[in-house]
């Protein structure tokens, strides 16, 4: 005789309430089963996923000595899955039939246990994860190989894939635009791919997007904002502007323009960027991290070549009163932007005898990869400005307290041999814990030094 209540003699919202019971049960049990060796391995182990029902979600319910109509729905529930040879139980010593000791799952049923939870087998998902992921493995990117061939092993050994994997829908969705990324051509909105790729404009920035920064993050070289890494793989919210002001002469077509004729700069797309062919590079060209410090620079080198004497900038004005010095100035707005980076490609590969290369930036952690990043795509012979140390000593009691994050980022930078050349300025970074922004630094100071002869980078 069972010594469990029949589910036929419940009522219908009895039984309904005792399948949730058997629902809770079996996802509790299989979240034991799929983080056990014997879901890794596939061979039962010696020890069965198993579960006191004190100690569960159910404690509370099953221990109420007020009301045990609660327990008997549990009985019933587990009943019917003993009947099932899903589960097996034990009975407290001496209270069989009134009070459980403990749950089991049978292996040999759980597939029938997924079923009734409505829980998709970890098998079968884990297979379908290796199966998307192994599209990934001849990808032109070696951060995308690099992070497939990791989640195929992972899936492969029925081990975690990580969060990035856990929902399958999103995960078919970012394969798809992993797939895409190598046909991307630069400054393309995300909405127009999204439709492209997902069918749906915002379907990108609704799903994708978050993981697929997540996974950069992770993966790829360290930027300081989402928009930045997106654009290194040629996504953008809108196409943006490479600002420039000074005396570029540039011809797309038979048309020739000369920057420097125009008060202020200008602005151009990546469309232009990728049409132009540089005419003519003066001696001097600065590329600026910020755009205030950007606007400042214009400004002052704009002022000196006009002969207006401004104050501490005299030899300055001099120099570039002759017209023998002038200057190019390219903002970079942080880590620069793909038609950004074109267009000092383009300047780098037609430099001529004598045009010196500078970049002026924070003096910090941000501001030393941003300079290490042109310099490594585009300038290799690009030097700082401004940026030595001691121009972060003098400016140091302006600066920023740092966090022990931060200093450990610094520690990392420290270790990192392609920084070797910063090391002066990275221990005095962790000597005095401030980071200095370049708008703090006044810029008759960044003007002289732009004018020496001979500027010390370090």
């Amino acid at each position: 005789m069972s010594l469990f209540p029949e589910m036929a003699t419940l009522s219908p919202a009895e039984q309904e309430k005792a399948k949730q019971y058997q629902r809770k049960i079996l996802s509790f049990l299989l979240d034991k089963y799929e983080r056990s060796s014997a879901f890794r391995t596939g061979q039962a182990g010696k020890q069965r996923p198993q579960m006191t029902l004190s100690g569960s979600p159910l404690g509370t319910a099953y221990d109420d000595e007020m009301d045990y109509r609660p327990r008997e729905l549990i009985h019933a529930a587990l009943g019917d899955l003993v009947r099932r040879g899903i589960v097996a139980v034990t009975w407290v010593r001496f209270q069989e039939g009134r009070r459980v000791d403990k749950v089991y799952l049978l292996l040999d049923e759980v597939e029938q246990a997924y079923r009734l939870t409505g829980r998709t087998s970890k098998a079968d998902h884990l297979a379908m994860v290796q199966a998307l992921a192994e599209k990934l493995l001849d990808h032109p990117f070696e951060w995308v190989r690099r992070w497939a061939a990791g989640i195929v092993q992972a899936a492969g050994e029925r081990k975690s894939v990580g969060r990035l994997a856990e929902d399958g829908e999103q995960l078919e969705l970012l394969v798809r635009v992993l797939q895409a990324l190598p046909t991307v051509a630069p400054g393309t909105p995300k909405r127009v791919f999204s439709q492209a790729v997902l069918g749906d404009s915002k379907r990108f920035e609704q799903v994708v997007e978050k993981p697929l920064l997540a996974l950069m993050r992770r993966e790829c070289e360290e930027f300081e904002r989402d928009e930045e890494y997106l654009d290194s793989i040629g996504l953008v919210d809108h196409p943006k502007l490479t600002l420039l002001a000074g005396p570029l002469q540039f011809a797309v077509g038979e048309v020739v323009t000369d920057v420097g004729a125009l008060p202020g700069g200008v602005g151009l797309y990546g469309p232009t960027i990728e049409a132009l062919a540089v005419r003519k590079l003066p001696a001097t060209v600065v590329t600026v991290e910020n755009l205030t410090s950007y606007e400042q620079l214009v400004a002052a080198v704009g002022a000196a070549q006009a002969g207006v004497v401004q104050p501490g900038v005299a030899q300055a004005v001099a120099a570039l009163a002759t017209k023998k010095n002038t200057v190019l100035i390219i903002y970079t707005g942080g880590f620069p932007h793909h038609g950004t980076l074109r267009l000092l490609q383009k300047l780098g590969q037609a430099t001529p005898a004598g045009t010196r290369f500078w970049h002026w930036g924070d003096i910090d952690y941000g501001g030393i990869r941003i300079f290490e990043h042109i310099r490594h795509q585009a300038l290799p012979d690009l030097q700082p400005l401004a940026m030595d140390v001691a121009t972060y000593r003098r400016y140091a009691e302006r600066g920023i307290t740092v966090t022990e994050e931060y200093r450990r980022k610094l520690a990392n930078l420290v270790e990192d041999g392609r920084f070797a050349r910063w090391l002066s300025v990275l221990q005095a970074l962790q000597m005095e814990g401030r980071r200095v922004e370049q708008e703090s630094i006044d810029i008759t100071e960044v003007m002289q030094r732009l004018m020496e002869k001979r500027t010390t980078a370090f």
